[in-house]
C-alpha cells in the first residue's frame, strides 16, 4: 500500500498514519481499530499521539471519523496485534516511517522547505505592504479631503482681528463686567492698574493683545489709555471655556 506514512500539520509536521491505513494493511475491521484506539487514549498518555479526524465516505456522502496518530501512536496501538502476517505488517509500517524520516533529512527536502517557507515569507509581508499603502492611501485621501478646513482654520487663528471684551461677552449674551469677573475668578487674567492681564499660565499663547490709546485730559493733558484685547484664538478659548459650564454655573461664576 502506497503513503502508509504521511506528513502531518496536525502533528506540526511529524510523521503519521492513519487508522484506515492500520485497518487495511493488517485486514482488520476499521470499527475494530477505532475501539483499540479509543482503549488507549482513555489513559491520558495516550492522548497526545492521536487526532480524531472526520471524512466524508465518496461512496455514500455520509462523514465518519479516523485517528491520525504519530509512530508513537502506531507502535501502541499495533504492539498487542498478532496473527501469521501482523509481524510483517508491522515491519512494512516502521520500514516506511524510516524512509520518510531519511527523506525528511535530505539535502533536497530541507532546501525545498527553506524555499516554501522563505515563499510564506514573502507572501505575508508583501500582504502586510499592501494593507499598509491602503492604510497610506486613504489617509492621503482623508488629509486631503479635510486640508481646505485646516487651512480655513489655521488662516483664521492666524488672523490679524482682535476682539473686545465687550464684543465676545455680547456673543454669550452677557456684559463685559460678568465675563470679565468669571475669567478673573476662574485665574485666567486678573486686573493691573486699569486693565487686564493674563496669568503666567496663559500668557504667551497668543490670546491676547494690547492696544495704546492717546487721550486728552480735562486739563488739556495729553495721556495714554491701555487697552486688553483679544486675538481669535483667545476668542476661541473664551467660547470653549464657557461651554464648559451650564448656564447655571456661568451665572454662579459671574455673581
Amino acid at each position: 500500500m502506497e503513503n502508509l506514512v504521511t506528513i502531518s500539520k496536525t502533528f506540526k509536521d511529524q510523521l503519521t498514519t492513519t487508522s484506515l491505513k492500520v485497518a487495511e494493511v493488517f485486514g482488520r475491521q476499521h470499527v475494530r481499530v477505532l475501539q483499540d484506539i479509543e482503549q488507549l487514549i482513555s489513559d491520558e498518555r495516550g492522548m497526545c499521539n492521536f487526532a480524531h479526524t472526520p471524512y466524508i465516505n465518496q461512496q455514500n456522502g455520509q462523514t465518519y471519523h479516523y485517528y491520525e496518530m504519530n509512530q508513537d501512536g502506531f507502535t501502541l496501538l499495533v504492539f498487542g496485534y498478532s496473527g501469521e502476517k501482523a509481524l510483517d505488517f508491522k515491519y512494512k509500517f516502521l520500514n516506511a516511517f524510516n524512509k520518510m524520516k531519511e527523506l525528511l533529512n535530505s539535502d533536497d527536502y530541507i532546501f525545498s522547505r527553506a524555499l516554501n517557507i522563505a515563499a510564506k515569507k514573502i507572501e505575508e509581508s508583501t500582504k502586510i505592504i499592501q494593507q499598509l499603502k491602503e492604510t497610506t492611501k486613504t489617509q492621503e485621501i482623508i488629509i486631503k479631503a479635510q486640508a481646505p478646513e485646516v487651512e480655513y482654520s489655521r488662516m483664521v487663528l492666524k488672523a490679524n482681528n482682535d476682539w473686545t471684551i465687550t464684543t465676545i461677552a455680547k456673543e454669550l449674551d452677557m456684559t463685559a463686567n460678568k465675563l470679565n469677573k468669571i475669567l478673573c475668578d476662574l485665574s485666567i487674567q486678573y486686573k493691573r492698574d486699569d486693565h487686564y492681564v493674563l496669568h503666567g499660565k496663559y500668557n504667551g499663547n497668543g490670546y491676547t493683545k494690547t492696544r495704546t490709546h492717546p487721550y486728552v485730559n480735562s486739563n488739556g493733558e495729553l495721556n495714554t489709555n491701555i487697552q486688553t484685547t483679544w486675538t481669535e484664538s483667545g476668542r476661541n478659548f473664551i467660547h470653549n471655556l464657557i461651554k464648559k459650564f451650564n448656564g447655571q454655573g456661568v451665572a454662579r461664576l459671574a455673581n
